[in-house]
C-alpha cells in the first residue's frame, strides 16, 4: 500500500515520513523573529546605558553607544547567518536520509 493511501494518524506514528522539512521555514522565520525581538531589547538597554554615561561623561556616552550599534548589528547579522546555516543542515540530514531511502528501495527491488 502506498504511503499517501495509508491513514494520517497510521503515518505519524510509523516515522517513515518526517515532520521537519515541513516546519523548518516556519522554525526559521520563527528564529529570525526572535533575534529581531532580542536586537530590539539589546537597543533598548543600550540607549538607556548611553543616556547614562551621557550624564556623566558626554564623549564616552556617544562612543558606547555608536560602538554598541555597530556590535548589535554585526552580530544580529551573523546570528540570523548562523541561523540559516543550521537550518538548512537539518534540511540536507532530511534530504540525505530521503536519498538513502531511494537507494534502499531500488537495491531491494534488484
Amino acid at each position: 500500500m502506498s504511503d499517501l493511501n495509508r491513514p494520517l494518524l497510521s503515518r505519524f506514528f510509523t516515522f517513515e515520513e518526517f515532520l521537519t522539512p515541513s516546519f523548518i521555514r516556519v522554525v526559521f522565520i520563527v528564529g529570525i523573529a526572535v533575534f529581531i525581538l532580542g536586537s530590539i531589547g539589546g537597543f533598548i538597554s543600550l540607549c538607556v546605558t548611553s543616556y547614562g554615561l551621557v550624564q556623566t561623561s558626554p564623549a564616552l556616552g556617544v562612543i558606547v553607544f555608536l560602538l554598541g550599534i555597530v556590535l548589535l548589528l554585526l552580530s544580529t547579522i551573523v546570528y540570523i547567518i548562523l541561523w540559516r546555516l543550521y537550518c538548512e543542515f537539518v534540511l540536507v540530514v532530511f534530504k540525505i536520509n530521503e536519498n538513502l531511502q531511494i537507494i534502499k528501495d531500488s537495491k531491494s527491488i534488484l
